[in-house]
């Protein structure tokens, strides 16, 4: 499937600010199942340096660097990717990384007693079993926080956005010892980002999504970024000098295309 993807990122200032550093994770990855067919972006004001690296998760990075901005910073990007779906070729992943808990997975007593109660089924079951563990205990909202919530306090709660059931789907998948981990991409949608989560077995990584469809996180999905929680995808991040406060908002749209 082509889908088509626009993304606008604006960084709002209430004061002149300096020596402005961010860093964006919103470049489609080179990845099975999708193949990247045309991307470009534009930033205002112009950067005075931009450059792309990987991160340590192979991630896409942008680092971009203002001298000074006067009062708002705004990113655009478009871009085509067709998706086939599949899943993701990986011989030996980093079982230390992605079986272990983080900053946003929470390994607590109740988490693992649930994980544990499903141990007799095979590996890509027992990931379709806490998907929907999660849909059924959980009520969506699409803003809860301004940064997703620890695992367990979503289960405490029993609601939360995409990447909250992302979180707790994600500790579910560890504490049963599987290796899981976090996917930040678009949807075929409007508005924010989305997350998701892929679970590896046999040789393959496998996407599931316990916010929508499976079936959509296969062929609706355009991944940029996966980590072991938010904290290692997250769209935007930075740094700036001066006396203002900083107010982000981000906006997208991915659409097929025929």
């Amino acid at each position: 499937m082509k889908l088509q993807t626009q993304l606008e990122i604006r960084v709002q200032y209430d004061a002149p600010v300096f020596d402005c550093r961010r860093v964006l994770r919103v470049l489609p990855g080179y990845r099975g199942g999708q193949v990247v067919r045309g991307e470009s972006w534009d930033c205002t004001p112009n950067t005075d340096f931009a450059v792309e690296k990987t991160d340590e998760w192979h991630n896409r990075r942008l680092l971009l660097r203002h001298q000074n901005i006067e009062r708002e910073m705004r990113f655009e990007l478009e871009m085509e990717v067709e998706t086939s779906g599949a899943p993701v070729l990986e011989f030996r992943p980093d079982f230390a990384r992605w079986k272990m808990p983080s900053r946003a997975v929470c390994f607590t007593s109740e988490l693992q007693k649930i994980a544990r109660d499903a141990k007799e089924l095979s590996p890509l079951q027992r990931a379709s079993f806490f998907v929907e563990l999660c849909r059924e205990n959980l009520k969506y909202e699409s803003q809860t926080e301004v940064r997703p919530s620890a695992s367990s306090q979503v289960w405490a709660r029993k609601r939360g956005n995409c990447a909250d059931f992302a979180h707790l789907f994600l500790s579910l998948c560890r504490c049963s010892g599987l290796a899981a981990r976090y996917v930040a991409g678009f949807s075929r949608s409007e508005g924010q980002m989305h997350a998701w989560a892929e679970v590896w077995d046999d040789n393959y990584w496998h996407a599931f999504d316990p916010t929508c469809d499976d079936s959509a996180a296969r062929v609706h999905h355009i991944a940029v970024a996966v980590g072991r929680d938010f904290f290692d995808c997250a769209p935007h991040s930075g740094q700036f000098r001066g006396p203002g406060n900083a107010r982000l908002q981000l906006w997208c749209r991915t659409i097929p295309q025929p």
